[in-house]
């Protein structure tokens, strides 16, 4: 099982501030059945230029492997990517050194403190695609400028993008909750992850938001999550079939 959206090294962000935090993270992450794991701290091109970042990132890695027990890092199979803050001068840049380790996928986060949808978000998403990247957008439940028109995120899918959605979500069992579920039903959310931070902000919770997953939309739904974040995990496609959702007296059906 794959979790492939995490700020568990240490130092890097608003993620786990020292190395015994960031183990305490991997072995709950060992113990919820995940052996792939992508490390993805926060990246903000209008802040720090990529090679800062990836020597940073290395430093990080260097400082957690040297004091984690030998069998803890044997049991994972670890990759390394970024979360990339949404900027219009993402299309300046070399994003291939963010990606996922060995992949053409890029995980994205859109502002989430704003209303309105971002200035030249389509632009810029289409030409990272033509670079040969696929965008995974981060937390697609944050961004109430998005889900305020679902057909948006249909759009997305049907120009090979990928949506991922956050365990906690997933487990809350309130409306945005329920509302991410009618996405996964549609396959419009292809991907949870944790996006653990910390063992009190948002702990790793993968194993609950599968079940919570399974029960709602059936075993076969929870599976092809799992499969996919680890098709994802390996640089393979996924077949996806989206559902274009409509707005019916105020509902999305």
């Amino acid at each position: 099982m794959t979790d492939l959206h995490c700020h568990i090294l240490p130092q890097m962000d608003d993620g786990a501030r020292n190395v015994e935090t960031s183990i305490e993270l991997l072995n709950i992450e060992k113990n919820q059945g995940v052996n792939n794991l992508i490390f993805t701290s926060h990246f903000h091109c209008d802040d720090e230029p990529v090679d800062s970042y990836i020597a940073r990132r290395a430093d990080a890695v260097k400082n957690l492997a040297s004091a984690c027990p030998s069998e803890l890092i044997n049991h994972f199979q670890f990759k390394f990517g970024a979360e990339v803050y949404f900027s219009p001068e993402l299309c300046n840049i070399d994003l291939a050194p963010l990606c996922f380790t060995d992949t053409s996928y890029l995980l994205v986060e859109l502002p989430f403190t704003m209303s309105l949808r971002p200035q030249f978000l389509s632009e810029t998403l289409y030409e990272i695609s033509c670079s040969g990247i696929t965008p995974i957008i981060a937390h697609v439940e944050r961004y109430p400028y998005i889900l305020e028109d679902l057909t948006q995120i249909y759009d997305w899918v049907e120009a090979g993008y990928m949506v991922q959605t956050n365990a906690a979500t997933l487990v809350r069992g309130d409306k945005m909750s329920a509302l991410m579920m009618k996405l996964i039903k549609w396959d419009l959310v292809h991907l949870v992850a944790t996006d653990t931070h910390s063992l009190h902000k948002r702990p790793p919770q993968l194993d609950a938001a599968l079940a919570a997953v399974s029960n709602k939309l059936g075993d076969a739904a929870a599976s092809r999550l799992i499969q996919n974040g680890d098709l994802v995990f390996d640089n393979y496609e996924i077949d996806i079939n989206p559902y274009c959702p409509r707005k019916v007296l105020g509902t999305w059906k």
